[in-house]
This record gives structure tokens, C-alpha cells and sequence, in this order.
């Protein structure tokens, strides 16, 4: 329960710190629009990432979840998936707290 915790938390702020990326892009080039960035942009960016991610995928994997689940979640911005996927980790892996016991 608690590595869901804090595999949710540690999404969480991965999610706060790609907000603020986005916003700092927002506040550079005004008059731009709304500049988010994508999973899929960031990992062009890193040589390789994309098409390894890509062959792991459709080796290991029927290629029905490359093409209509990992594909199109790589679309969205990075804030949007880390949060939910950080709450949905987070949420599961709360326990509630016993309950209290109260004597005369």
C-alpha cells in the first residue's frame, strides 16, 4: 500500500513540474496559444526513445495495445496523464484509519 503511495505521489509531482514547464512556455511566448507538451514530444527529444518504446511494445505485447491503448495516451499532455495516473495510484492505496474506540 504505501509503494502505491508514493508511486502516486512521486506522478503527482511529476505532473506539478510539467504544469509548471507548460506554464513557463505560456508566459515566454505569449500570444502563442496554449503550448502543451505531449509524452510523445518529450520523447522525441531523447534519441531513440519513441521507436524503443514502440519495438518493446509490439514485441512484447499484442499490437492491439500499441495501437489503441500506449499510442493514444502518448497524445496527451504530460500534466493531464501523470495526475490522473499519480491519483489513480494514490487513491488505491489508501487504507482507511482504524476506527476509534471509545471508552466511558
Amino acid at each position: 500500500m504505501l509503494f502505491l503511495r508514493v508511486s502516486g505521489l512521486t506522478l503527482l509531482f511529476g505532473a506539478f513540474a510539467a504544469l509548471v514547464y507548460d506554464g513557463i512556455r505560456l508566459v515566454g511566448s505569449p500570444g502563442r496559444g496554449l503550448p502543451l507538451t505531449s509524452l510523445s514530444a518529450q520523447l522525441d527529444r531523447v534519441p531513440d526513445a519513441h521507436d524503443a518504446l514502440q519495438r518493446f511494445f509490439l514485441d512484447n505485447a499484442p499490437s492491439y495495445l500499441w495501437n489503441g491503448i500506449v499510442e493514444p495516451l502518448l497524445v496527451l499532455p504530460i500534466f493531464l496523464l501523470f495526475g490522473v495516473v499519480g491519483t489513480l495510484l494514490f487513491l488505491a492505496g489508501y487504507r482507511a484509519p482504524p476506527p476509534e474506540i471509545v471508552g466511558d
